[in-house]
């Protein structure tokens, strides 16, 4: 397959503005629990109610643990609101990132990345649920979360993706985890090394870049706002 894109500088307008809250809690959370209780703090403001109708993706869990955890807005909310809103659920805000404020680092000498699924993920492909890591489906997950968030079509789909990065080493284990008592949720962690192609160079590399953020900052697959999904990504 041949890519013929044309790049300019809009691709700089293609990462997404996203705000990071890392809270801390005085007790262990669920899931479930800790999606409530983000919901509920800014369930009042509009676009969270309009998201929630309309099925777009409104924030995501990372590091769920004991001590706490950490929810990405998709939206702004300014930090006192933030504070404030916290304590008024027992919560305590420690430290607020924002991705803006993260250099880019120098892509042009990395010869690949490799992604850690650090909590549960399951793909939705079409009707079916999909356990276990594809490039494919990775990519298309990720490009629906991007444009979730920017509205307007990528500079790239996910077939011309899987031929600028591809795997070449997986280790992935299936887990069923408990989402709350009631609730199970079965899924896949482990690691996935991905190599560039020669043709992915320049902006398109950025580009591929910016998708990779977005994974690792409001996750991919299914429940994301549950804690699900989590990815982290370093460059090799």
């Amino acid at each position: 397959m041949t890519i013929e894109i044309l790049l300019d500088k809009t691709i700089y307008n293609n990462r997404l503005n996203l705000m990071k809250v890392k809270y801390g809690t005085n007790q262990k959370l669920s899931p479930k629990e800790a999606n409530s209780i983000v919901y509920r703090m800014f369930g009042d403001m509009h676009v969270i109610s309009q998201g929630h109708e309309l099925y777009k993706k409104l924030f995501a869990i990372k590091k769920l643990n004991d001590k706490g955890f950490e929810a990405v807005y998709i939206f702004p909310v300014p930090e006192n609101t933030a504070r404030e809103r916290a304590e008024k659920y027992g919560l305590k805000v420690c430290k607020i990132e924002y991705l803006s404020d993260i250099s880019v680092p120098n892509l042009s000498n990395a010869a690949g990345v490799k992604l850690k699924f650090t909590s549960p993920t399951c793909f939705k492909f079409e009707r079916y649920s999909v356990p276990a890591f594809d490039s494919y489906v990775f990519w298309s997950s990720v490009l629906a979360s991007w444009y979730s968030c920017k509205q307007h079509q990528p500079l790239l789909n996910a077939s011309q993706l899987i031929t600028l990065i591809y795997p070449v080493e997986t280790k992935i284990k299936q887990i069923n985890f408990k989402l709350d008592t009631d609730i199970s949720f079965y899924g896949f962690v482990g690691s996935v090394k991905m190599l560039f192609d020669n043709k992915a160079i320049g902006d398109i590399r950025l580009f591929i870049y910016y998708l990779l953020e977005t994974a690792a900052w409001i996750g991919a697959g299914k429940k994301t706002a549950w804690g699900m999904g989590n990815v982290d990504f370093q460059l090799l």
